[in-house]
């Protein structure tokens, strides 16, 4: 799984990631927790993006959902990573 772009919406508080996609396409919103739902393509059903809402209150692992079948918990768990390491990094520059 490779997040190949992420956007931060200032206004709307809301991180989008794009994963293992060139670019945007058609999907569901599938919720996985609370304000963190990750995009299935309707065409081939992989994982092709996630969407975190309330970014900046969001704590990594605070909202992990009970009931994710194993690829969404595969994603989820992936997303998690990439992020803690995303906010090492910033905060090791700070």
């Amino acid at each position: 799984m490779l997040i190949r772009e992420l956007a931060y919406d200032t206004d709307e508080d809301q991180l989008d990631l794009l994963i293992d996609a060139l670019e945007p396409e058609a999907s569901e919103m599938i919720p996985v927790g609370d304000d963190i739902f990750l995009r299935r393509s309707i065409e081939t059903g992989k994982i092709v993006g996630a969407v975190i809402e309330n970014y900046s209150l969001w704590r990594s692992g605070q909202y992990m959902a009970k009931d994710m079948t194993p690829d969404l918990r595969t994603a989820y768990q992936h997303i998690v990573r990439y992020l803690n390491v995303v906010k090492n990094k910033n905060v090791a520059a700070v």
